[in-house]
Parts: structure tokens; C-alpha cells; sequence
């Protein structure tokens, strides 16, 4: 038995009866210190299961970072969210998460939930969700996992390689299951943790995240006038591939056309953006709306550009569709499990040097964009979250009867 097994089975000790747990209800663990589309999935899915007839309880760490957002999309107390604002910001993220999964380990103790559901936004908080469920079955969904050929980095509680950790769980432990939101995903988890697990790996689309319970900040902008309003939604961190953009936007075939674009979000790439924006001379065509709600945006927008270069799910364009917004995605595989079979003209080209060209065509033609918007509209089901709302009701059903 190897060495990281065994700190797996000790971390992971039953103390949960095996068919001894509450019947009906679902712990929601988010292993998390910031915000972001898997936060507000998780807030979905707590949410659907709620209206599914389960009693569903969200579980996330005391953070200042991570609170407004539970306030907003799960509707968490405001005075609750009062009381993780003013909390001690001395804890690193790596510590402070540590101390969560020990206190959630004790909630779950004394609930003894039927199943405990962890959204991931990244692989190395595996160990995290496996030590806070305390032996409940445990249900395990990744918002992203690592390019391939990439990098798995360190679990953040194990301290072993995150896909070593996810091998060995998934090979041995018949308690975990795992849900990749796209095909592609599924298919490379399944390869990793092996074909004694794989029954366990089960593929669920993201939904749209619901509306927000609660609008902290829920103005629009006021764009400039008579122009092509082009919204980007993303953090500003190198996997949404915004400097390429630039550089694509930068074009002098799409100079000479009237056109802003607001970028909303914030990350560690905002000050580095906005250098390379002066540099090729955009500054008056690019706003970067730093906490805009996205909710606020769409609506006005003519066109949502994703250039990313890496997505587990494509839940920001999905949202915008829903809003009526059309969309243009770089060509990776999240995106064509989107728009492939429906509006694969939406995807830009894979030679980057054609995108300005590709973009062009759009540009030049507001009502050639409105008829994207109808076309991508009709990949929305009459109840656009029914679908997921199912797979995971009768995940959780089959979860709580294997245990």
C-alpha cells in the first residue's frame, strides 16, 4: 500500500455510518478564497437541489473575498455577511482554507449529511473536500482541470502531486465520485484515475447560473455612443487569453470602425493590460469595469468576446446567450461542445493572425449579429437548467444509495 494511500485512507476514515446519514440532505463544500463562475455554479446547484426537494446547506470558508458572492448568488444572511467581512485576514489562503475543511469536517460529524458535494475550482483542493466530507459519500465536480500535458500542481493538503491524489482516491475509495462539466474532461478523467474507477466519472453540463438572489452592485455602463459594444466577462489572469485579443483588436482593419470594449473583471494581469492598451494606442476604445455584475451587462452589449485559451465549461458565454447576447469564442474544445453543432462560424479561426479578419465580419454587420443571437438562443432548452438539475438529483440518489 503506497504512502499517499495510506494518508488518504486516514484523512478520509469513515466516521459516518455507512447508510447512517441524514436522509434528503446534501452538504455543498467550496473549498475556496475567491470568486468566480465555479463559486457561482456552486451557488446554482445548492439552489436547484433546494427546489429538487433536498435539504441543501452551503459550506464555505470565513472568507472577506468569498462572502459577498454567497450573499449574492446563495443567499446567505446579510448579517452573516457582515460577520465574514470583518474576519481576521492574518491566515494565508492555504491556511485559512485548512482551518475551514477542519471546522467543516465537524459540521459534517454532527449532520451526517446523505452526500456531501465539493466544487472544485481546481484540482489541488481534492484533499480539502476528501478531509472536510469525514467518510460521507462524496461527490466531486471540477470547474477546470489543467491543459493537457500540463502541470497538476501540489494538493494543497496532501501536498502530493493533485493527479497522483485524484488516482489513488478514485482507484481504491468506492465512496467518491467525480463530475467533469464537459465530454473532453470526462474522458481525460477517466483516464486518469483508471478503469477499476471510471464507472464513477460521470459527465454533467454546466447550466447558466441562476439569477442573483441578492444585486449588490447591479449598474450598467453607459457606453459610448454610436459604437459596436463589445463585452469581454473574464478574470484578467493569462488563461482567458485577453492580451491576444488585444493585439487582434488592435488591427488596423478593425481601427476604422466605431467600436468600445468593456472588459469586466479583475486579477493579477489588470496592470499589465492596461499597459499593453496604451501601447497599441486603445485607450480610448477599451474600459476595464473592474466588478461590473455581468448580469447588468449583457443586455446592452451587441457582442460578448471569450478568448480563452483553456475552460472546463463555457458558463459565461452560456449566460450570455440566455440574456439574448450574442457570442464570438476562441476555437478551444469547451467552446465547440457549445456552439459546434449549432453556430460554428461563432468560433474564431485557430490561426490567431485571422481573427481580426473573423472579427471583421462580425463588425461590419449589427444585424448579422442579432441573427446570431436568435440562432444561439435555440441551444437553450423552454427550462435551460432542467437538464443539469436532473443528472446531479439522480447522481445524488444513486450516491446516497451506494454508500
Amino acid at each position: 500500500m503506497s504512502e499517499l494511500y495510506q494518508q488518504i485512507r486516514t484523512l478520509i476514515a469513515s466516521v459516518i455510518p455507512a447508510r447512517g446519514g441524514a436522509s434528503g440532505a446534501v452538504t455543498h463544500l467550496l473549498p475556496s478564497v475567491g470568486w468566480g463562475g465555479n463559486e457561482r455554479l456552486a451557488c446554482t446547484l445548492h439552489r436547484l437541489a433546494q427546489e429538487g426537494g433536498w435539504r441543501s446547506r452551503m459550506d464555505a470558508p470565513m472568507h472577506p473575498r468569498l462572502h459577498p458572492g454567497l450573499w449574492e448568488d446563495g443567499g446567505a444572511d446579510s448579517d452573516e455577511s457582515q460577520q465574514f467581512r470583518s474576519q481576521s485576514s492574518a491566515l494565508s489562503d492555504t491556511q485559512a482554507l485548512v482551518a475551514w475543511a477542519r471546522a467543516a469536517r465537524r459540521r459534517a460529524k454532527i449532520e451526517r449529511p446523505a452526500v456531501v458535494h465539493a466544487h472544485l475550482a481546481w484540482p489541488d483542493r481534492a484533499g480539502l473536500a476528501l478531509y472536510a466530507s469525514a467518510g460521507a459519500p462524496l461527490v466531486l465536480t471540477f470547474g477546470l482541470l489543467p491543459a493537457p500535458n500540463a502541470h497538476y500542481s501540489s494538493d494543497e493538503l496532501l501536498r502530493w502531486r493533485s493527479d497522483n491524489v485524484l488516482a489513488n482516491v478514485h482507484a481504491r475509495l468506492s465512496r467518491v465520485w467525480f463530475v467533469a462539466p464537459s465530454e473532453a474532461d470526462a474522458a481525460r478523467l477517466c483516464a486518469l484515475v483508471g478503469p477499476r474507477a471510471s464507472a464513477r466519472v460521470r459527465h454533467i453540463a454546466n447550466c447558466a447560473p441562476l439569477p442573483r438572489v441578492h444585486r449588490k452592485n447591479p449598474q450598467g455602463f453607459r457606453w459610448p455612443e454610436d459604437t459596436l459594444r463589445v463585452l469581454t466577462v473574464a478574470r484578467l489572469v493569462p488563461q482567458k487569453g485577453l492580451s491576444r485579443a488585444l493585439e487582434a483588436m488592435a488591427h488596423p482593419s478593425l481601427r476604422a470602425l466605431r467600436w468600445h470594449w468593456l472588459i469586466a473583471g479583475e486579477g493579477e494581469l489588470q496592470r499589465a493590460l492596461r499597459a499593453q492598451v496604451s501601447a497599441l494606442g486603445l485607450a480610448d476604445r477599451v474600459t476595464f469595469a473592474g466588478d461590473l455584475r455581468a448580469d447588468a451587462l449583457y443586455p446592452d452589449a451587441d457582442v460578448l468576446l471569450s478568448t480563452s485559451h483553456t475552460e472546463g465549461f463555457a458558463l459565461v458565454p452560456l449566460e450570455a446567450i440566455e440574456a439574448g447576447c450574442p457570442v464570438l469564442l476562441s476555437p478551444i474544445v469547451a467552446h465547440h461542445e457549445l456552439l459546434g453543432a449549432h453556430t460554428p462560424e461563432a468560433l474564431l479561426p485557430r490561426d490567431e493572425t485571422q481573427w481580426p479578419d473573423a472579427l471583421l465580419s462580425w463588425f461590419l454587420s449589427r444585424q448579422r449579429l442579432k441573427e446570431l443571437a436568435l440562432q444561439q438562443g435555440s441551444i437553450l432548452a423552454q427550462d435551460p437548467r432542467a437538464a443539469t438539475r436532473e443528472a446531479y438529483d439522480l447522481l445524488y440518489r444513486e450516491v446516497a444509495r451506494c454508500a
